[in-house]
């Protein structure tokens, strides 16, 4: 895609168009109400990807799911049991007007903490907290998860205070070995 071509989430690959087919966009979203404590509040709201852009996040087309007062919450329970409504439209879908619809979540937004709480991970920034693969991570002067193919010709140049060349090394030799995270491979590759 051209860098000045404006896209949006139905231009992606994942995105699948089916007759009465909505897919949700769900993000979650804590604001904390004092400056001296751990208490927030966190929210859980939809839009419909197939609302046109402009549309989609009005205030009328903002599906609200529920709100969680005090401590962070469990994500596990929060989910669970306070948006069990989520779950139904996935399960049964919806009649409106004589036709049925059914729903598919196509992407979770929210911010770094939030995406730890939602993925049950004890920290977003620090080795292995990337999202999507178990991926350690890269450190310079902050924690990035580069797309894989795209470090695996990286190398790291050491050189001596006049620039010449000390060593170089490749890094991510071993990413071949790095898996995407599911239930059945919670923990890191070994190495």
């Amino acid at each position: 895609m051209d860098k000045n071509t404006i896209s949006d989430v139905l231009n992606c690959e994942a995105y699948t168009f089916a007759p009465n087919l909505l897919h949700l966009i769900l993000f979650a979203d804590p604001a904390t109400y004092n400056k001296s404590g751990n208490r927030s509040q966190w929210f859980v709201f939809s839009a419909i990807a197939e609302l046109p852009p402009i549309k989609r996040y009005e205030v009328e087309n903002v599906v609200f799911h529920s709100s969680w007062s005090g401590s962070n919450p469990d994500f596990n329970i929060y989910l669970q049991r306070y948006n069990s409504e989520i779950d139904m439209l996935l399960k049964d879908g919806l009649l409106l007007n004589g036709t049925h619809y059914k729903f598919k979540v196509h992407i979770f937004f929210g911010d770094a903490p939030c995406r730890c709480k939602s993925c049950n991970s004890n920290s977003f920034n620090g080795k292995y907290g990337c999202i999507k693969c178990l991926h350690p991570t890269i450190y310079n002067t902050k924690t990035i998860y580069p797309k894989l193919d795209t470090v695996r010709k990286w190398e790291v140049i050491k050189k001596d205070r006049l620039g010449n060349v000390i060593s170089i090394t490749r890094p991510f030799k071993d990413l071949d070995r790095i898996r995407n995270r599911s239930n059945q491979h919670l923990q890191p590759a070994s190495s």
